[in-house]
């Protein structure tokens, strides 16, 4: 019964939310640059690198932009001039096991199909994969964000996520989707998600997708510990 009406829900939500188009604004922690950083912070040989260190750190936490009608979505950084202009600069972080990357998400829910574009080492990498059905377990946790009645959902052990079934679109931050309601908080392994801002309606364009060299998710993976695997030999 319980799965009867999580079907029913997605597909009025899916309905409702072709006729409007939402906006958010998240901020996203890096949790592999935040390990890169601390493991640079704990070498004694760093220490004197004080300023670099915590430019480093600022950079962990970069703001993104969802922009999604229900059908189709773009999960891209933000770039407007105001925030570059007021942004500390950034320090690449290059280790011999963690690399940055700039990923950007477009979710395509007609033809189930999302892209990943990442940029990786100066160059544009283009993953193109299925846009599956995540099994998200609903719990009745309730919190309040940006004063929205937020419910808690769990993919697994070690995904947590709150989603707004005021807002009426099954999407959500990066490769995340599938709840009765927009996502606003994402709490995974690789990365944290916290919601900043909404507008809805809005008027904002979902981006065009980057062009770049395509690859499967199998070869980019490879081709980024073969990449480790080279820095290390030459250290």
């Amino acid at each position: 019964m319980r799965l009867f009406i999580l079907q029913f829900l997605l597909f009025s939500f899916l309905s409702v939310s072709a006729q409007t188009t939402v906006e958010a604004t998240y901020s996203v922690t890096s949790l592999g640059r935040q390990q890169a950083v601390e493991k640079a912070k704990s070498k004694k040989e760093n220490q004197q690198y004080g300023d670099i260190l915590e430019m480093m750190a600022s950079g962990t936490t970069t703001d993104y932009r969802l922009v999604s009608d229900g059908t189709t979505s773009s999960f891209t950084k933000v770039t407007d001039e105001d925030q570059l202009k007021n942004d500390a600069p950034k320090i690449v972080i290059l280790s011999n096991d963690y690399a940055d990357e700039e990923t950007s998400y477009y979710k395509h829910f007609s033809s189930h199909k999302m892209t990943e574009t990442i940029d990786f080492l100066m160059k544009t990498y283009i993953i193109s994969d299925t846009l599956g059905n995540l099994s998200w377990k609903l719990h009745n946790e309730e919190k309040e964000i940006l004063g929205q009645k937020c419910y808690r959902a769990t993919l697994g052990d070690s995904i947590t996520a709150w989603y707004c079934m005021n807002i009426p679109i099954s999407d959500g931050p990066g490769p995340y989707h599938g709840l009765p309601g927009l996502i606003l908080d994402v709490e995974a392994p690789e990365a944290v998600y916290r919601c900043q801002s909404i507008i809805t309606p809005s008027e904002a364009k979902i981006e065009r997708e980057k062009k770049g060299k395509s690859m499967s998710k199998k070869d980019f993976e490879a081709f980024k510990k073969k990449t480790f695997n080279t820095i290390n030999d030459r250290r």
